[in-house]
């Protein structure tokens, strides 16, 4: 079976609330990507990509399976144009500097506007 590296930063992390949903999945490390994390207000994280700071999370390999329980779960159906989060390619950077694309599910800065969140500097959920 064919696998895809997976970057969470919220409550799928290990310890998180819904770790198990990647119970499934192979831990690669911890790793962080660029953009900018946000509370959202409603006990869960979300993040807009872009160059403005890292948000630390984890990285994964998962299965199409998994992927597509995630897509469900984040409200990512990519059949469906005005889902809030999108499964997006990005690059996760590892903790030795290595770089790898994976997947991740972000925000778009329209799609923010639905919430009252507030950016968390560190860049760290939980």
């Amino acid at each position: 079976m064919e696998k895809d590296y997976l970057f969470v930063y919220g409550n799928e992390k290990r310890r998180g609330a819904d770790h198990s949903l990647l119970e499934k999945a192979e831990f690669v490390g911890e790793a962080a990507i660029h953009g900018t994390l946000y509370d959202l207000g409603i006990e869960m994280p979300g993040v807009v990509e872009g160059a403005r700071g890292l948000v630390h999370g984890e990285l994964y390999l998962a299965g199409g399976k998994i992927l597509a329980e995630l897509d469900s779960y984040a409200g990512a159906d990519p059949k469906v144009p005005d889902s809030v989060f999108a499964r997006t390619e990005v690059e996760a950077i590892l903790a030795d500097r290595s770089k790898v694309r994976a997947w991740a599910y972000l925000l778009t800065d329209e799609k923010l506007q639905l919430f009252f969140a507030f950016p968390l500097k560190e860049g760290k959920w939980n």
